[in-house]
């Protein structure tokens, strides 16, 4: 056998490409570390801070405590007109009718509103008056796992409470009128508008009590509700006394000349009438 010489380096076959020698790793590899698994939480995701909240200041934290105050004070002072004639005595009722008042109308807008919610809570009982809220009913209403106390006792305030009957809520629009803000005014006119929409003698009666408690107020927006019923509704007699009650309390009322004089005008040709037929309640 001839020996190959040493220089030289054996040619690849034809038709194979030659490896690259493959490259020694130098020195030890180092294994990859293993990644810690992230504990799984349930639950809604937390939303994204927006930013730190700005701590209440001391004058703005005694607001808010002072606000609170007013507010569970406004619920014990309706609770005490809403349980008249069983649990508080006429003069107590009057006596929390005069606070709400006196308190209404020295509070904030906040304090204000929250007034007018739960006095509208209460007004609102009038929409149950065609249910008899026996215990059958409530049974029904509040399923059958609903105990026989627990029944007896919604039984006992519908029975009791002021508000669930006429003279309770008519009360409680009077309240309204001597508020007689726009606020007032505002939600009075929403009940006035309920007791529009279906005929009964018992939204007549309410829509009567509204109209006057519309006459009450001090806000021209409660002139402007009734101006609205008087354009547009059948002539209505309790309204038309509400206007004159109006048009005498213009005098009064510090505005401009011009606009006084408008109004006067159309409380005027209303109460008149087409052709000046009708009566002027003064």
């Amino acid at each position: 056998m001839k020996r190959k010489s040493p220089g030289k380096k054996a040619k690849p076959k034809a038709g194979k490409k030659a490896k690259p020698p493959a490259k020694k790793p130098r020195g030890k590899a180092k294994p990859a570390a293993a990644k810690k698994a992230k504990p799984v939480k349930y639950g809604a995701a937390k939303p994204p801070k927006e930013g730190k909240e700005r701590k209440l200041t001391k004058s703005e934290k005694k607001l808010v405590e002072k606000r609170k105050a007013l507010m569970k004070e406004a619920e014990s002072l309706l609770t005490a007109i809403v349980t008249h004639p069983m649990l508080k005595s006429r003069g107590e009722m009057e006596a929390a009718e005069g606070r709400l008042i006196s308190m209404y109308k020295n509070s904030d807008e906040v304090v204000q509103q929250y007034i007018l919610f739960i006095l509208h809570e209460q007004l609102s009982r009038g929409s149950g008056f065609k249910a008899m809220h026996n215990f059958e009913h409530f049974k029904r209403v509040m399923g059958e796992k609903a105990d026989v106390l627990t029944v007896r006792r919604a039984v006992y305030r519908s029975m009791f409470n002021f508000t669930s009957s006429l003279e309770g809520l008519v009360g409680l629009l009077m309240l309204l009128g001597e508020l007689g803000d726009a606020g007032a005014a505002k939600l009075i006119s929403y009940h006035l508008t309920y007791y529009s929409a279906a005929e009964s003698s018992a939204n007549q009666m309410l829509r009567n009590a509204a109209t006057d408690a519309l006459a009450g107020c001090h806000s021209l927006y409660a002139l402007d509700v009734l101006l609205s019923y008087a354009r547009y509704s059948e002539r209505n007699e309790r309204i038309l006394f509400s206007l004159g009650e109006w048009e005498r309390k213009l005098e009064t009322i510090k505005m401009p000349p011009e606009l006084k004089t408008e109004y006067l005008g159309e409380i005027h040709s209303l109460i008149m009438g087409e052709g000046g037929r009708g009566a002027h309640y003064r």
